[in-house]
């Protein structure tokens, strides 16, 4: 596909830093196995940020997020990548699991990634509520602690941004079981209901892992269906960028794009 034809009406939405997800969620909807290829952490340099989206810039859309292949507290160019959009007039969202309870490096990059949103680098962050980690077999105690940890680190910057919690399952009982942990922690922690945001997303889009467990469904990369309603996405091609630096692009399909994101995209010459 040559950039010429696209070029009026298309916005980068997603940015490649790395590869590799340690988390191993049964309902990855980006990895098909789970080999140490689909587990190890291999990710580029923030200089390396920099050169592949130079040439790209004033093609980014207001928002941006990176490629659904990562976990934000697992790498530390995450944060790196939204200082360079933000100095290139855009925002990323982040969207994760938050930390791991006592795990230190995680809490590190968590604590930039709050001195982050507190600058106006990060518009919104979106923590993934849910017992999928660990092929969903995470300790439940220990997964309601690490809930419980990132909400506390949470707090502190819900003057700065949108802080929405999305609760996630494949079916109705898993659905109640994350709906039970999340009030448990409000009630621990003494927050109201209406403490941060609260998105349902009532299903995952068949692929990946998600492809031997569930139905299909259509679902937005970005969990948080009240936030979209108000971003602009009129625009007809949604690119991205990988971490070769190389462009890449696909219709835009609101409501649909997690699924079309780790679906087929063309070459952008």
């Amino acid at each position: 596909m040559k950039f010429s034809e696209i070029e009026n009406d298309f916005k980068i939405e997603e940015v490649e830093v790395a590869t590799g997800c340690p988390e191993n969620c049964n309902h990855c909807g980006f990895y098909k196995g789970h080999g140490k290829e689909c587990l190890k952490i291999r990710s580029i340099t923030r200089d390396q940020i920099e050169e592949n989206l130079e040439p790209y810039e004033g093609m980014f859309a207001p928002i941006v997020s990176t490629t659904p292949n990562i976990e934000s507290a697992h790498v530390d160019v995450v944060a790196d990548l939204a200082e360079i959009v933000y100095r290139m007039r855009s925002e990323l969202v982040m969207i994760g699991h938050g930390v791991r309870a006592g795990n230190r490096p995680m809490i590190r990059r968590f604590e930039r990634i709050i001195s982050l949103i507190k600058e106006g680098k990060i518009s919104l962050y979106v923590l993934s509520m849910d017992f999928a980690r660990s092929m969903g077999k995470i300790d439940p105690q220990f997964n309601k602690e690490s809930y419980k940890q990132t909400l506390i680190m949470l707090e502190t910057v819900l003057d700065f941004a949108r802080v929405t919690v999305s609760l996630q399952a494949s079916e109705p009982e898993g659905m109640s079981r994350v709906d039970r942990m999340y009030k448990e922690i409000l009630w621990e922690l003494g927050w109201g209901w209406n403490k941060v945001n609260i998105d349902q997303r009532n299903g995952y889009a068949a692929e990946g892992r998600s492809a031997d467990v569930v139905d299909s469904n259509d679902c937005d990369i970005i969990p948080d269906a009240e936030f979209l309603e108000g971003v602009s996405r009129t625009h007809l091609w949604r690119g991205k960028v990988d971490m070769n630096g190389k462009l890449w692009a696909q219709r835009n399909e609101p409501g649909r794009t997690y699924n079309t994101s780790v679906g087929e995209w063309e070459r952008v010459e």
